[in-house]
C-alpha cells in the first residue's frame, strides 16, 4: 500500500513538471523572477498605469470614428453655437435617416412616353434618385397618344444605354406599357413606376389616349404602384421644382395604400394641391386634310361641362391646382354588375 501511494506522489511531481516548465507556458505568460505582494500603493500605481495605457491605445486620434476630429481644446459653446450645432445635427440626423432609408430603398422604373432622351425623364430621373435604386426603360421615339397598347407581332429593338448619372437605362423600340412589362418581366419586379414628366397635361376623358398613363396601368397589372406625371409642354422647369410637394403630400396622407395609381398634372405656379376626379375631355377632336388622301388629327383645349367644380382635373388645373386623380384599374360597371349578376 505505501509503495502505491509513493509511486502515486511520484508521478504527479513528474506531472507537474512536465506541465508548467517554462518552455511550456503559453506565449502571453512570462515566468517571473520572484513573487511578492505589492503594496497598497504599488496597486494604485500600477492600476493608474494601466489606465493612463488604455487611454492611449483606445482614443488615440488615428483610431476615433472618422466623423470625430480630434479637438486642440475644450470650452463652453455660446448660445448662437450651441443653436448652429443643434441644427446641424438635426440636419445630420436627416441625411442619416434619408441614407437609412436607401438602405432598405424601393426599386424604382421610370418610363415616359415622349421618349428616352426627352428633357422630361432626365429630369424625373435626378430628382427620384432621392427615393431609391432607379432604372429606367423608355421608349426609342415619341411615342405620345399610344395609350396601353403592347406590339407582340414584332420583334423589339431593346439596347441598354449610357445615361445620366450613371443610372441603368434601356431603349425600347415600342410603347410605354412594353417598357414597364420588360422591367418586370425581363429585369425584375419593382416597388414603384414613375412615368413622365410628360410634356403636355393629362387629363379629362382624354387621359385614356395618354401612354404616360398607360405605363401606371400597366405597372398595377404587374402588382406594383404607379405615378403619371405631366405638365404643360413649356412649364417643366417649373413642374420639377414641385416633384418634392407632391411627393410629400402622397406619402403624408398614405395615398398609395389606399389604390396603387395616380395620375398627376402640375401648372406652372401652383396654389395648392387637389385630389381629383376625371374631367369632360380637355381637347377638341378634329382632322384636317392636308393633301391627297392625307390627314393630321389636332385638336384645342375646350372647358370642362361642369366648369364650377374645382375637384374635377381640368378644372383644378385652370385654376391653378396641382391635381391627383385617384385611378381605379377595373373597367366592370359595378352598379349593374350588382344590379344583374343573380338573373
Amino acid at each position: 500500500m505505501l509503495q502505491k501511494v509513493v509511486a502515486a506522489n511520484k508521478s504527479r511531481e513528474q506531472d507537474k513538471e512536465t506541465r508548467y516548465t517554462p518552455q511550456r507556458l503559453p506565449p502571453q505568460i512570462k515566468p517571473q523572477a520572484s513573487i511578492r505582494h505589492l503594496t497598497h500603493c504599488e496597486k494604485v500605481t500600477a492600476a493608474n498605469k494601466s489606465r493612463e495605457q488604455n487611454k492611449e491605445t483606445r482614443y488615440t486620434p488615428q483610431r476615433l470614428p472618422p466623423q470625430i476630429k480630434p479637438q486642440a481644446s475644450i470650452r463652453h459653446l455660446t448660445h448662437c453655437e450651441k443653436v448652429t450645432a443643434a441644427n446641424k445635427s438635426r440636419e445630420q440626423g436627416a441625411e442619416n435617416q434619408n441614407q437609412n432609408s436607401k438602405g432598405n430603398s424601393m426599386k424604382i422604373l421610370i418610363t415616359n412616353d415622349d421618349g428616352i432622351n426627352a428633357e422630361g425623364i432626365k429630369e424625373l430621373t435626378l430628382w427620384a434618385k432621392k427615393l431609391g435604386d432607379v432604372t429606367v426603360v423608355a421608349p426609342k421615339i415619341e411615342q405620345s397618344g399610344k395609350s396601353h397598347a403592347i406590339d407582340f407581332t414584332h420583334p423589339l429593338e431593346i439596347k441598354r444605354i449610357d445615361y445620366i448619372d450613371g443610372v441603368e437605362a434601356w431603349s425600347l423600340d415600342s410603347t410605354p406599357a412594353d417598357c414597364v412589362r420588360f422591367g418586370f418581366v425581363y429585369l425584375g419586379g419593382f416597388d414603384l413606376v414613375l412615368s413622365g414628366i410628360n410634356k403636355g397635361v393629362n387629363l379629362g376623358s382624354d387621359l385614356v389616349y395618354s401612354g404616360t398613363v398607360g405605363a401606371i396601368f400597366e405597372a398595377a397589372r404587374m402588382g406594383s404602384l404607379g405615378i403619371a406625371l405631366s405638365t404643360y409642354p413649356d412649364t417643366l422647369d417649373e413642374a420639377k421644382e414641385h416633384l418634392d410637394t407632391v411627393w410629400s403630400f402622397i406619402t403624408r396622407h398614405s395615398l398609395l395604400s389606399e389604390t396603387p395609381i395616380y395620375n398627376v398634372n402640375i401648372p406652372k405656379c401652383p396654389k395648392g394641391i387637389k385630389i381629383t376626379k376625371q374631367g369632360s375631355p380637355y381637347f377638341s377632336d378634329e382632322f384636317k386634310l392636308l393633301e391627297g388622301d392625307t390627314f393630321l388629327q389636332y385638336g384645342h383645349m375646350i372647358p370642362d361641362i361642369d366648369p364650377s367644380d374645382v375637384h374635377r382635373d381640368t378644372n383644378a388645373m385652370l385654376n391653378e391646382f396641382i391635381s391627383i386623380t385617384p385611378l381605379s384599374t377595373s373597367r366592370t360597371d359595378m352598379r349593374v354588375f350588382e344590379k344583374f349578376k343573380d338573373i
